[in-house]
């Protein structure tokens, strides 16, 4: 049975709203969300979006658990080379306290080079910062004292404080969706998190490749399975009230290079940005339909796929997004009708 958990994305809203009223209506979806027995929730880090992206995943995290209780809090993903590791450290073992013992550290290394553009970072470091970045803050975590000499960074006899609650510290997830990115998932990670806009035949070819990459180092493999999502009393009312909101998503990540082309089937074939059409795109590629499409679809993700963890993105930074009250009553749908099936 797969734990459940959502990503929220907060970005600009339309014309004559203001971004509080975004950030309280996230607030309230993670606190819902936890109501309805989901397990986590996820949010993610952009800078020079066009949709006006909240940059600061780890601040809007500490507001969502201030009002929780069990939901777990995590990054996904906080762009690390763009950060110093032993404040990051410094700031997830924090957020631990805060929250007593509930956060997961996502990382990645990122793709969008506005994204490094303000911070003077060079994108051809991203691979080398990542990984040094990874290895500071595990030692962070240790509590112990401990110095670094490497091509990025040097700290001379540091220790960190406070250490997280969790023990030997909080979850580290890797979000990887390039051969050499899985590697670093299996050999640095604690698990996998996936894409959420690869085609599942691409996430089955990754899996296998994160299955041996994590024998080869001798860790135990998990992936979190990270999908966009939408439930609806039926597949056609599903269909109609998600097109408009995931169809811009999909081109934006097609100029954006997001897809890994050569082995996904939707886009064989595809040569301009107007080819890419929702019914193209959504098959094997986002949980969408009523309760019972969304069981068959999950049950079957597991049999291919497996996966600890699956986190759904109801909330969209792109089109504007789904209205805050749609995405009330798809959480509670899903809650009562989906997890509530699995458990």
């Amino acid at each position: 049975m797969p734990r459940f958990g959502i990503y929220v994305a907060v970005a600009d809203p339309p014309a004559g709203e203001a971004l509080v009223r975004r950030v309280e209506e996230a607030c309230r979806e993670a606190e819902f969300a936890e109501q309805c027995g989901f397990d986590f929730c996820l949010a993610g880090e952009h800078h020079q979006h066009p949709d006006g992206f909240i940059p600061a995943p780890l601040l809007l995290l500490s507001a969502i658990a201030a009002r929780t209780e069990r939901l777990r809090v995590g990054t996904g993903v906080l762009l690390l080379p763009l950060h110093h590791p032993f404040q990051v450290a410094e700031e997830g073992a924090t957020l631990d306290t805060i929250s007593n013992g509930r956060f997961i550290l996502g990382v990645g290394a990122g793709y969008q080079p506005r994204d490094f553009a303000p911070f003077g970072v060079s994108m051809k470091d991203s691979g080398s910062l990542f990984e040094e970045g990874l290895q500071i803050i595990r030692s962070c975590w240790t509590g112990e004292e401990f110095s670094v000499q490497g091509k990025h960074f040097t700290l001379p006899k540091v220790r960190q404080h406070p250490k997280p609650v969790q023990t030997p510290h909080p979850p580290i997830w890797v979000g990887a969706w390039t051969e050499k990115g899985v590697e670093r998932a299996a050999r640095w990670g604690d698990a996998w998190l996936t894409d959420p806009v690869q085609h599942l035949a691409v996430i089955r070819k990754q899996q296998a490749a994160y299955q041996a990459f994590a024998e080869q180092y001798n860790k135990r493999p998990c992936t979190v399975l990270f999908r966009d999502a939408w439930v609806a009393e039926t597949r056609q009312k599903a269909l109609e009230e998600s097109a408009g909101i995931l169809l811009p998503m999909f081109r934006y990540y097609w100029r954006n290079k997001a897809f890994v082309e050569a082995l996904d089937p939707a886009l064989q074939g595809v040569a301009a940005e107007a080819d890419l059409t929702f019914e193209r795109m959504i098959e094997d590629r986002v949980l969408l339909g009523s309760p019972g499409d969304c069981i068959t679809q999950i049950t079957r993700w597991q049999e291919e796929i497996g996966g600890a963890f699956l986190v759904l993105r109801f909330r969209q930074a792109h089109a504007g997004g789904q209205p805050h009250e749609r995405i009330m009553s798809a959480l509670g749908l899903f809650g009562e009708k989906v997890i509530g099936h699995f458990r």
